[in-house]
């Protein structure tokens, strides 16, 4: 079974890239953060590299499901500043675990 996921950079969203990192690690590895489990999420992380050594970690766990990640409004990432976004589109080097999966930028 295959993962997609899709975030959308807009507003408040945009302004923070710890946001856009814990939810994505959240959603590829089906965590939902709700009053229930006092609101956890799958790893914190407030940088690029905290946030690609997770990915990496929640991939290598299970090589052979296929994961996509759908990011809308993806020119906004703009304004977080140009490394979030270049790592985002390096981001299958930089986890080079070899799954499968793809990044769409809309």
């Amino acid at each position: 079974m295959s993962v997609c996921l899709q975030l959308s950079v807009c507003g408040s969203f945009a302004a923070n890239p710890k946001v856009i990192f814990e939810r994505c690690l959240n959603q590829l590895a089906g965590v939902q953060p709700t009053i229930a489990n006092n609101y956890e999420t799958y790893r914190r992380c407030s940088t690029l590299a905290e946030f690609v050594r997770h990915l990496r970690d929640l991939v290598k766990a299970d090589r052979q499901r296929p994961r996509y990640i759908v990011i809308d409004q993806c020119e906004r990432m703009r304004e977080l500043g140009s490394t979030v976004l270049a790592t985002f589109l390096r981001l299958g080097e930089l986890v080079s675990c070899r799954a499968p999966s793809c990044i769409l930028f809309l």
